[in-house]
């Protein structure tokens, strides 16, 4: 089957889909919305997927490319920029994928993003979500049907995460949160909170990783706020870096507003970490507060600073369990060899439909 992945960016996300595409022995083409013109390096593309290049993202660049490399299946998302071009194409089948926030934050803030998101499910022959509320939302926006949705985490690679057992505790505690530094994932909340955690915990530290548009603020807000030298600012960290991260750490932190099945944190629950995050209906899929990690009302920095120094006090015996349970559950929920079956057979649908 040649399978066209049309996708917004390039992220780690993308590449773990077209090696699972390729290792089911299809032909992959990669075509992407932002620098679709400039190939990508050879050295950062999948063994064995090709890219389709165009000059603009336009409705029409797109069916030149669809003319050119004639797919068997157009596989396309986020749902409100790929999906809505690929929709506009009229190409079938046509497999559309939400990335989570498209649904769960664009399209439930803005009426033209709402717009376009109906008109790609109204179009499209199967719907990838990673979670139950984006496929909520989807038979709410456009009364998709739910026998044609797919729902699925995406899963991570369990061995590279998992520990077999629970670290020592150690000082300094150390709280990691790797959330990208934009509005939407709560960057500030996470400071503050932390700011509250480390007067009743004062060896706690945080790994606070990542990089985005508000990055002069959030080094600003760190200074002001003499957080800086117990804080640690290691950028984006390298994919093959993440597990030394989670191995690290004790406690696992995000105050986003906005989540599907987040990998990252399936990542922390593999690794054994006690999650402090958002009370939002993807995170709920996973935590159950005080039982494998907390939630928190969106933008309640008190809320999240009670939840991390309780995270940072739990006993040996207390982490030890919190631990055993959070990894069984990502290796009975969120295994990528699976849920990669998953998506073949998906594909499969489509083209027999």
């Amino acid at each position: 089957m040649r399978i066209l992945y049309f996708t917004r960016a390039w992220t780690t996300h993308d590449q773990r889909f077209l090696r699972a595409i390729v290792a089911r022995g299809h032909d992959a083409w990669l075509l992407r919305w932002e620098n679709g013109g400039c190939p990508l390096p050879e050295r950062d593309l999948p063994a064995d997927v090709r890219e389709a290049l165009w000059n603009e993202a336009s409705l029409s660049g797109l069916q030149q490319v669809l003319d050119r490399v004639r797919p068997d299946l157009l596989h396309a998302g986020p749902v409100n920029t790929c999906g809505y071009l690929a929709a506009l194409s009229g190409f079938h089948p046509f497999l559309l994928m939400s990335w989570g926030f498209d649904i769960l934050w664009e399209a439930m803030r803005d009426p033209e993003a709402r717009e376009r998101a109906g008109i790609a499910l109204a179009e499209a022959d199967r719907l990838i979500c990673d979670c139950r509320e984006v496929s909520r939302q989807a038979e709410e926006i456009a009364e998709y049907p739910l026998e044609r949705t797919v729902t699925f985490p995406w899963g991570i690679d369990l061995h590279r995460f998992e520990r077999t057992n629970s670290a020592p505790r150690r000082l300094p505690e150390t709280i990691l949160a790797i959330r990208s530094w934009e509005p939407i994932y709560g960057v500030n909340i996470a400071i503050g909170a932390f700011e509250h955690a480390a007067r009743k915990v004062p060896s706690a530290t945080l790994v606070l990783a990542g990089d985005g548009s508000e990055a002069d603020a959030v080094k600003a807000r760190l200074l002001c706020r003499d957080l800086k030298s117990r804080t640690q600012l290691p950028g984006r960290i390298a994919p093959a870096k993440l597990p030394d991260y989670y191995r690290a750490a004790d406690v696992y932190l995000s105050c986003s507003y906005c989540d599907g099945s987040s990998i990252s944190l399936l990542e922390a629950l593999a690794a054994g970490l006690p999650a402090v995050v958002t009370d939002i209906p993807g995170n709920r899929e996973w935590i159950e507060h005080e039982v494998n990690g907390w939630l928190c009302p969106a933008g309640d920095t008190l809320a999240f600073a009670g939840a991390l120094t309780a995270a940072l006090n739990l006993t040996s015996d207390q982490r030890g369990h919190m631990a055993e349970r959070n990894r069984a559950l990502v290796r009975s929920r969120a295994d990528w060899r699976l849920h990669a079956q998953v998506l073949e057979e998906t594909y499969q649908r489509a083209i027999q439909q």
